[in-house]
């Protein structure tokens, strides 16, 4: 019998007897590698991710790709770790359904915060609420620097009836801080930034 006979099991049953809080972050990682590589040491794969990456959140940003490309790390344990912070997203996406409300800036706050703390990088929603403050859509609609808010691809019109509302109201609501670049036959025309110093 070999010091490591029984190791998964032991370390599966002190997870569910006492949470996360007595492992380390390769311990946890080398518990979650437990489901994608069967009957090998995962030790040294989660050593090897936290040494590449610098640290759990930095390994659940990256891509299947880079993770690929980690010792010890085949393409199901990188599928499965790049599934996390995407369930993650998931279920914040749909614990705010319409029963939760979202009627202060504290409320709000709190929401994108919980959504939005899993995105490697910039993202925007778009958060379609009843007068209530209740959920009724989201809809993720970009990523990265530019995101067309109201346009040809993302009809504020649209938006407004799903919405429940009108599309002035809505075009109203979008923050000072946002630029407005008002375009005619597809030619910007002007542009405006409503928050001054």
């Amino acid at each position: 019998m070999g010091v490591h006979d029984g190791h998964r099991d032991r370390k599966k049953a002190q997870y569910r007897r006492c949470g996360s809080e007595p492992f380390a972050d390769h311990e946890l990682l080398e518990l979650l590698l437990f489901f994608a590589i069967p009957r090998v040491d995962t030790n040294p794969a989660a050593h090897a991710l936290l040494d590449r990456f610098g640290s759990l959140q930095a390994v659940f940003t990256a891509s299947v790709d880079e993770l690929a490309k980690v010792p010890h790390i085949g393409p199901n344990a990188a599928l499965l770790i790049s599934l996390i912070p995407t369930l993650y997203r998931r279920a914040m996406v749909s614990a705010a359904n319409s029963e939760f409300v979202l009627d202060t800036r504290a409320r709000m706050g709190e929401y994108f915060r919980e959504l939005l703390s899993a995105e490697p990088k910039e993202v925007m929603y778009q958060l379609c609420l009843d007068a209530k403050g209740r959920r009724r859509n989201i809809y993720r609609v970009g990523e990265g620097d530019v995101v067309e808010v109201y346009g040809p691809h993302n009809s504020v019109n649209e938006a407004a009836r799903l919405a429940g509302t009108i599309s002035y109201e809505l075009t109203c609501a979008v923050s000072k801080r946002v630029p407005r670049i008002y375009m005619k036959n597809g030619v910007e025309v002007a542009r405006e930034l409503l928050l001054r110093a």
